[in-house]
């Protein structure tokens, strides 16, 4: 396609038979053929360095994008069940048009609608197909029109790595029977397009909350009923379990030294800027992974949850825990620095955005705008020195 756009736009003059008109068709110059020799092998070193997998839709299945987890994917196609009174309507293959109908809403029920952006690779290279469409609140002239017929044909695509065991055994305290059990294991780990690099080079959080080299890990089990008696098994039970892992969430840097077996680490200093880092970060964290997933809400409504927060008589516990975030570097030198600025700032964002406190600031300043909110005893940090507590075997 590309090398055909190019043949299109040749540099020469077209005379019609009457010999009035002409027609001017550009010519590429070197340097454009030269960046487009450098685009092309940068895509071709892409497709070398990525595993990319991806998902075909169908009517009656659950998961329609390899970019979500099993347990969003299943709330989703519950949700769909539940409006249409089956599995999949007929548009639930478009992954865009939730997108596009919404105008590019970055709204948390329409990531979770449509392909997750983080995991999304190839999504830069649908833009030109997708701003033509925004904010179509018709959804038969954007499936009818040419972009959306493109559309139909690109399928997301999702850098990761995707590990299979099949038909593995369950020990049975009873082995007189002659049913058994065994489960079939999925691993997968989607790698996040945002802040990829290698060690030392790309560390910490952006302006944005994304942390360097994010990935989401999800193990799902299927558990099988075995009967000795078919050649066929039956699915039992599903457990997905997901984690994710990433640079610690604040602004600092290590750059490599050839002169330094452990490079410095640089820590900002802008505590503000630091605090709005980590903020953005749980706020994303808790979004996806929360099962009540924090919000954005306006000063009466906080008001209206620090009411319901002092009526409970039962103190919170590790229970009411949305998140659990592990530690592992040394507690000591450099890492131990970096280790307690992390400690010290969680602990303040926790105090700052609790429901409590911006409640009260917005009383006092009379501040209706929206505002984050992150509830108490939501996030817990565990830091686990990994060589102290590992060392010697």
């Amino acid at each position: 396609l590309s090398r055909n756009r190019l043949h299109m736009s040749h540099n020469e003059t077209m005379t019609t038979r009457n010999g009035d008109k002409t027609k001017q068709r550009m010519m590429p110059t070197n340097l454009q053929l030269v960046e487009e020799a450098r685009q092309l092998k940068l895509l071709r070193n892409s497709f070398k360095e990525h595993d990319f997998y991806f998902s075909v839709p169908n009517e009656e299945g659950i998961v329609h994008d390899i970019s979500h987890c099993l347990q969003r994917s299943f709330i989703e196609w519950m949700g769909r069940k539940r409006q249409t009174g089956k599995g999949a309507s007929n548009t639930s293959h478009r992954w865009w048009l939730p997108y596009v109908m919404e105008g590019g809403s970055k709204s948390l029920e329409t990531k979770r609608r449509t392909v997750d952006p983080r995991f999304f690779w190839n999504e830069q290279s649908t833009m030109s197909l997708l701003q033509p469409l925004m904010g179509k609140t018709d959804e038969e002239t954007a499936t009818q029109s040419p972009y959306g017929l493109l559309l139909d044909h690109v399928i997301p695509v999702t850098s990761a790595f995707v590990g299979i065991q099949r038909g593995i055994n369950i020990p049975s305290p009873n082995t007189s029977t002659s049913v058994k059990e065994k489960y079939d294991q999925l691993l997968i780990s989607r790698r996040s397009k945002y802040r990829t690099g290698t060690r030392f080079t790309r560390r910490g959080v952006d302006g944005n909350g994304a942390v360097a080299n994010y990935a989401e890990t999800e193990q799902i089990c299927f558990i099988l009923r075995d009967d000795d008696d078919s050649d066929s098994s039956d699915l039992k039970e599903v457990y997905s379990h997901v984690q994710t892992r990433g640079s610690i969430p604040l602004h600092w840097s290590s750059p490599a030294d050839v002169k330094a077996y452990r490079p410095r680490v640089y820590i900002g200093v802008d505590p503000v800027v630091q605090a709005r880092g980590l903020r953005d970060h749980l706020l994303g964290e808790l979004w996806w992974y929360s099962s009540s997933a924090t919000k954005k809400s306006s000063v009466d409504e906080k008001i209206a949850a620090r009411r319901r927060l002092l009526s409970k008589v039962t103190a919170a516990s590790d229970k009411d825990t949305k998140i659990s975030m592990v530690n592992l570097i040394d507690k000591h030198g450099d890492q131990g620095r970096l280790g307690n600025s992390f400690d010290a700032v969680l602990t303040a964002v926790m105090e700052v955005y609790c429901p409590d406190k911006v409640s009260n600031i917005g009383k006092l300043t009379k501040r209706k705008e929206m505002e984050p909110v992150i509830e108490s005893n939501s996030v817990k940090h565990i830091w686990y020195d990994f060589h102290a507590e590992c060392k010697g075997g």
